[in-house]
């Protein structure tokens, strides 16, 4: 029922004297997506209608003192300015009283990254993550200097896997930066930093950081952390077909403590980055 009523909305509001949609690509619990074309000039375009819910929360961005639904906001946010190649571009949007609609810009190719880990057999070379989490990284830092918190998850990144090229898709569940910290949490299940558990209580970077070392052991390893938490908060976590600087970074971004972490900006400094762009097979040998 959702879907039929959503592309009646589609095709009978304004959004219909500017677009013509498509196929459905996408269905969540919340929204769903189509591709189309722009008329002005036969763009391709993705469009994400999206329910409105009773605790939906709205921005204001400035200048303006409207308020915009959040997604909207922090897609606004991330658009304006100098591009974000790693981040999907918000072209345009409407609203209606029961939903809010996003046209976006449509990668050539596109897949998620969670689709392209499983066609690759469940997990990827080194190689090919450490190009993944360099944009990945860039995607989040680009993000934190807007002022926006999103969840790095598989699901919310798009890679063409033909270039390897990634980008940040999704801020249904992203946020603007509080120093305060967040006592609620939006995201995947299997990104909650422990902090949360501990303490009830996050904050955007160390959070993003503990997310991206789950990230790129799901990517290296075919699944998320369970068991081998215990040594890898230990260090003593020694995988043998990694390189020791791929494990490295795994153990400092999944400390338990966030100050034990890696701040943010600085893991592209970190040695597996380095390291590989020289030695490229690299594996771990003791």
């Amino acid at each position: 029922m959702y879907f039929i009523v959503c592309f009646f909305v589609l095709f009978t509001g304004r959004i219909s004297q500017d677009y013509k949609i498509h196929h459905l690509i996408g269905q969540g619990s919340t929204g769903v997506i189509y591709d189309g074309i722009r008329l002005s000039d036969c763009r391709m375009v993705d469009i994400k209608c999206v329910k409105k819910s009773k605790s939906m929360e709205r921005i204001t961005i400035e200048p303006s003192d409207k308020t915009v639904p959040r997604e909207v906001g922090l897609m606004i946010m991330m658009s304006r300015g100098p591009k974000v190649p790693q981040v999907i571009q918000l072209l345009d949007w409407y609203e209606a009283p029961d939903r809010y609609i996003l046209v976006l810009e449509h990668p050539k190719s596109a897949v998620s990254l969670d689709q392209f880990v499983s066609s690759c057999g469940n997990k990827i070379s080194e190689a090919k993550a450490r190009v993944v989490m360099h944009q990945v990284i860039t995607a989040a830092n680009a993000c934190c200097e807007r002022g926006v918190y999103n969840n790095i998850k598989l699901e919310s990144l798009l890679i063409n896997p033909h270039t390897l090229q990634v980008k940040l898709m999704d801020f249904g569940t992203g946020s603007l930066i509080k120093d305060s910290g967040y006592t609620k949490f939006w995201g995947s299940i299997a990104c909650i930093p422990p902090e949360f558990y501990q303490k009830g209580r996050f904050h955007a970077k160390p959070a993003i950081v503990y997310s991206l070392g789950k990230l790129l052991f799901r990517m290296l390893c075919g699944h998320y952390p369970h068991m081998e938490l215990h040594k890898i908060v230990k260090r003593t976590w020694q995988p043998e077909d990694l390189s020791k600087e791929a494990v490295d970074l795994i153990c400092s971004c999944l400390q338990t403590k966030p100050d034990k972490r890696p701040l943010l900006d600085e893991i592209l400094h970190q040695r597996w980055f380095q390291v590989f762009i020289l030695k490229p097979n690299n594996r771990r040998k003791d």
